[in-house]
Order: C-alpha cells, then sequence, then structure tokens
C-alpha cells in the first residue's frame, strides 16, 4: 500500500513553555536566547595523493569502527583501497572482469562486508561484487554466482545490522527501481518501481527508515513493519540534487545540497522539512554535519576559480530556514568531490577530490555567547500611574548589538533608547486599562536574540452599577465576620471553660 503524506513546510523547535510560565509566576522574569553559534576557524590539516597520480573522482566511506577508509578512486578509475587513518595501505581490492570502473563502494553497518559495484569493459550489465570486511577476500556467502541484482545499480545501503540491503539503479527493461534484498538468503523481498521512472542518485538511512532521493529532488522514505509505508516529499522536485552532497543526520537533520546551489534539510524520520537555504550558484560539490554534540554547523563545498573548490562552515538556522557563513574561505586546488565528517573526531572533516586526493580538515569554534538583559524598572507587579521611565541595561561579550527593542502586551515592537550600556524607554501608563501588563524587551547581537519580561500594574477602576458592591468589598465583609465569629466562639468558650473550673473548687472551711 503507498500513502502520501503533506508535510508542514515550518519547522517549530521544542519550547518550555510551561516551565517558562511557571517560573515567570515564581520570578516574573525569564531570559531567553536562540542557540548559540560562534566563529569557526577552518584550516586544512593535511593532504594525500597516491604517487601514481593515476586517482580520479575520489569516494570515501568510513568503516564502523571509525579506524578504517573505503577509497575508490585513490588509485585510478578502477581501484578499491583500504586505508588507515594515516592513510596507509590496508587491502587493495580487485573488482570483477577487465579494465572495470567502479561507481562506488560501502562498509556494511556491522563492518562484516564491503561491497561495490559498477560495470567491467564489454559487459552489458554491472557487477555487483562483496569482500570479507576483515581478511578483505571475495565474499562468496554474501553473494551466489556473481548474482546482479539489477543490470545498472546507482546506490546501495545496508540497514538493520546487515540483514537487508536496499539497491537502487534499472532493471532489464531500463526500468528504475528500489530492490529489498534479504541477505542472509539474497531473496528480493520487494521491489518498488519507481514513479515517474526517475533516476535514484542516493539511498540512506538513519536505521528506522530508507531514505531515497531521485534525480528530480524528491525525497522518498519507505518504512514500517512489512517495508510498505512510502512517503514522497515533493518539496525538492524543482532542484537537481548532487549525486554526493549529502550528509546523513546523527542528531541533525539530513542536509542534502542541489544542483543550483541550494540546501535542503530534513529531520528525521517521520520526515519534518526544516527549511532551504540558498547558497548562491551551485552546483554544492560536497556537504557535511561537522559536529554531533554541537549541531547546526555544516561545511560546504561550492565552485571556486578555476578547477578548485571553496571550502566554509555555516551555520544553519531552523527558524527562519537560514544559512549563515560563520568561517574563513578556503580556495583547493582541485573540486571536491564529497565532504564526510570523521565520526571518530567531530570537528574533523574528510574531503575528497577529483584529482584522486584525500584532504583532513579542522573546524575550530570560538565562543560567542548571548547579549545579556536586565529590567530595573518596571519592578515586578508594582503599581504604576502618569509617564514612567521602563530602563535597565544590556551587554554582550563582543559589544556588537545590532538593536534593543521593546513592547508592551501584544503592542508593536518598538526601538529602546540607548545610552552607553543603558537602554529605557518612556511609557505613559495612563494609556493602559487597569490589571496586569507585560514588558518585553528584546536584545540581537546580529547571531542570536535573548529575550526578558517583567509584569507591572496599572491602577483599576469600579465600573460596576450603583447598587452593586464594589470588586472586594463582599470578600472582605465575609472575612471580617468569620473573624468576628472565631472570636466571638473562642470568648465563649473560654468563659464556659472558666465557670466549669470555679464548680470544681471545694468551698472553704
Amino acid at each position: 500500500m503507498v500513502s502520501e503524506i503533506l508535510f508542514r513546510s515550518d519547522f517549530r523547535r521544542p519550547t518550555l513553555g510551561l516551565i517558562a510560565f511557571c517560573v515567570l509566576l515564581l520570578i516574573a522574569s525569564v531570559v531567553s536566547g536562540n542557540q548559540d553559534w560562534d566563529d569557526v576557524d577552518l584550516e586544512e590539516v593535511d593532504h594525500w595523493q597516491d604517487i601514481s597520480g593515476n586517482g580520479v573522482n575520489l569516494q570515501i566511506d568510513i568503516s564502523p569502527d571509525m579506524d578504517r577508509l573505503l577509497l575508490v578512486g585513490y588509485g585510478g578509475p578502477d581501484e578499491i583501497r583500504v586505508v588507515d587513518r594515516d592513510i596507509e595501505t590496508i587491502a587493495t581490492l580487485v573488482p570483477p572482469g577487465t579494465n572495470p570502473t567502479v561507481k562506488g563502494a560501502i562498509w556494511s553497518q556491522s563492518g562484516t562486508w564491503i561491497v561495490a559495484w559498477g560495470r567491467a569493459e564489454g559487459n552489458d550489465t554491472d557487477f555487483f561484487a562483496a569482500w570479507n570486511g576483515t581478511t578483505y577476500e571475495p565474499a562468496d556467502d554474501l553473494f551466489e554466482n556473481d548474482t546482479t541484482p539489477l543490470v545498472e545499480i546507482g546506490s546501495a545501503v545496508f540497514m538493520a545490522s546487515d540483514d537487508i540491503l536496499f539497491i537502487g539503479g534499472r532493471d532489464v527493461d531500463g526500468t528504475s527501481k528500489v530492490l529489498l534484498v534479504e541477505t542472509p538468503t539474497m531473496n528480493v523481498h520487494m521491489n518498488y518501481t519507481w514513479e515517474n521512472d526517475a533516476t535514484i542518485t542516493y539511498l540512506g538511512t538513519d536505521d528506522l527508515a530508507l531514505l531515497c532521493i531521485d534525480e528530480t529532488g524528491v525525497l522518498t522514505s519507505i518504512g514500517g513493519s512489512d517495508w510498505t509505508e512510502i512517503i514522497r516529499f515533493e518539496e525538492g522536485s524543482s532542484h537537481e540534487p548532487s549525486s554526493q552532497a549529502i550528509s546523513s543526520p546523527g542528531r541533525n537533520p539530513w542536509a542534502i545540497g542541489y544542483e543550483d546551489g541550494s540546501v535542503y534539510f530534513w529531520r528525521g524520520y517521520p520526515i519534518v522539512f526544516s527549511g532551504d537555504a540558498d547558497l548562491g550558484s551551485g552546483p554544492v560539490q560536497g556537504i557535511t554535519w561537522t559536529f554531533y554534540d554541537i549541531g547546526d554547523y555544516f561545511m560546504v563545498a561550492l565552485p571556486g576559480e578555476g578547477h578548485g573548490s571553496q571550502l566554509s562552515v555555516l551555520y544553519h538556522a531552523n527558524e527562519t530556514a537560514t544559512a549563515v557563513p560563520v568561517s574563513n574561505t578556503i580556495d583547493t586546488g582541485s573540486a571536491v568531490t564529497m565532504l564526510m565528517m570523521d565520526a571518530k573526531a567531530p570537528g574533523n572533516v574528510w574531503a575528497a577530490f577529483a584529482d584522486g586526493s584525500l584532504g583532513y580538515f579542522n573546524v575550530t569554534t570560538i565562543l560567542d555567547l548571548p547579549a545579556e538583559v536586565v529590567i530595573d524598572v518596571p519592578q515586578h507587579q508594582q503599581v504604576y500611574t502618569g509617564k514612567v521611565r521602563f530602563e535597565g541595561r544590556f551587554s554582550d561579550d563582543h559589544d556588537n548589538n545590532l538593536w534593543v527593542r521593546v513592547w508592551i502586551d501584544k503592542n508593536d515592537w518598538q526601538d529602546a533608547n540607548l545610552v552607553g550600556n543603558v537602554w529605557w524607554y518612556e511609557v505613559d501608563t495612563d494609556g493602559y486599562e487597569g490589571g496586569q501588563h507585560g514588558f518585553n524587551i528584546e536584545v540581537d547581537d546580529g547571531r542570536h536574540v535573548t529575550a526578558m519580561i517583567a509584569f507591572f500594574q496599572t491602577p483599576q477602576e469600579y465600573e460596576g452599577d450603583d447598587d452593586e458592591w464594589p470588586p472586594g468589598i463582599l470578600q472582605i465583609s465575609l472575612l471580617f465576620m468569620a473573624i468576628v465569629m472565631v472570636v466571638f466562639l473562642l470568648w465563649r468558650r473560654g468563659r464556659r471553660t472558666h465557670g466549669e473550673d470555679d464548680q470544681d473548687v471545694p468551698p472553704s472551711p
């Protein structure tokens, strides 16, 4: 069964509204700020190239133990090489056939296997080969008789601890398909014919569902207990995705780069669209998140001068779906083919290049704290009349505030007056109805916003009929009567006790 779901076009971050409300009741004010983001220093740490100089269009994949790299194209288009973290060769895998061209290769989720696909000279079908992930010997126990699931293969990904293998490509009739293969038996469990016959450019997973991106920019999720839940998300269908410009989520949303220079973000499963950003002229040649513990920073490669790329780090603002540059730019001599975060050392990124070389880059954050703001006047729940000067103080570690603005209740924003690190704003409180009012202030340092609220009162006037009790009088009268009654009852009890005590006293002789 195929179903389509319409997703929201915005992404709302979770809030602590209830807790904030309780804090407001207790302390009368609260300070909130958007997630901090910092200045970033980007530098190249090292660069490697095979001595043969025959490398081309390098692809990389990191082993599950994070200690080995799988390189395609390092020593030439027909080479698959496993290296350690010092780029010392561990093994060179030989693909089947004569003069083969390898299209791609990946580790399995457990590291048990390495699989690769491509086409050998003189063949009219692609090969799909496997090797043992420890001994690097051909893995005959995975595929029998050189089984080729599809005639043309474009992408593959393992799931469910290697028990499931998804393969995208075209069958003998040229129809675009995705196959779900059960690896213990190598049986094709599901066969998905792709809508509009679009070519699959990327298969990925967040360990809950399969993520598919096709050449039209449509993102499709396949999941459910029986793998029949298919969700198509067509928000990016007007864009053509870049083949390797995709970053898996971790704790961040999926980041997908497109040929026109735009980037789309999806957050987890079920998929929630969190916005897009226009980075300028494309294509996006590579993209990756740079941290697990510090979210929303990503590195991107865009065309540079000549045959190279420009590398920089940007901050992804969820609420506004914008991307803000936060680092210096590095020009590379060769074009980037893909970027991948070093999950063993977040903040470091592997970069593959079109000349077959491999680079390693470091991203260092420089802390930039949000601005601080204090409200001195109005004081909490204080009653004010006439013209009052509301005022307070603000500060920022970088002294780069863009503005300080205020508003009362639901009225429009107004710019506050600034003198040094003091803000003030004159309010005619007589213009407000009697009762409680919220005075809000926000300070924007150009990167994040700090907000505060204080509640004040204006006098309330009784507007009831002449024959009605004014508010509060009835309650006060009842309270007074209750006090009189309690005092009277205590007095009578005292008198009764005193009388009983007198009767118990024996007469004098």
